[in-house]
């Protein structure tokens, strides 16, 4: 049975790669993610995070980079590769199995963003870390089945110091402990709501 972009609002686990498609997963975050942002008021010296998901961005985030190079797969044209079916998983898989089978949990995993972005829990992500090539600022997670996924967050320019996009996805066994922030309240907005440009 296939999934519906109505089902994947509220999976309960992970979907298996037969019961759901990319073209599906790009019109689910269209519909439900883009246009609009997302406003976390903070008990922190941040104290508004206004979240916005950009269609060019999903690519990325799924790590398809990993899998299939190439212009025709990432960004803006990704996307819409992705919406008018002619990027699926059967061809990430023959394009390059070992990259697929490397990425496949975290594209399974990412319909449950929409409902990590409901009720995050919100972490500072450590500036200091060396290792981390991804500069985020803050991290959303949660568990769902088996994985926490983590969605990392960096400020999206420092003209508009709220404003932030996501800058990977991941879905993985454990969670490193770190300091949590407080959330006070939760609400949508118009995506250029409040946006100085």
């Amino acid at each position: 049975m296939s999934l519906s972009i109505q089902d994947l609002l509220s999976i309960q686990q992970m979907p298996e790669p037969h019961e759901m498609s990319l073209q599906t997963l790009s019109m689910f975050y269209e519909e439900h993610l883009c246009h609009r942002q997302f406003i976390y008021k903070l008990k922190h010296k941040q104290q508004e995070l206004r979240l916005r998901f950009k269609p060019g961005d999903l690519c990325h985030l799924l790590g398809i980079q990993h899998i299939i190079k190439g212009m025709e797969y990432s960004g803006e044209r990704g996307f819409k590769s992705m919406k008018e079916g002619r990027l699926t998983f059967e061809m990430l898989n023959q394009a390059n199995a070992g990259g697929y089978d490397d990425m496949l949990y975290r594209m399974l995993y990412f319909p449950f963003v929409y409902q990590l972005i409901q009720n995050p829990k919100i972490v500072m992500e450590n500036q200091h870390n060396s290792t981390s090539i991804v500069k985020a600022q803050f991290i959303f997670y949660d568990s769902y089945g088996a994985k926490y996924i983590e969605l990392k967050l960096r400020q999206e320019s420092k003209d508009t110091p709220n404003f932030f996009v996501p800058v990977t996805f991941s879905a993985v066994r454990k969670v490193k402990p770190r300091t949590h922030v407080e959330i006070k309240g939760i609400n949508i907005s118009g995506y250029n709501d409040g946006y100085k440009t």
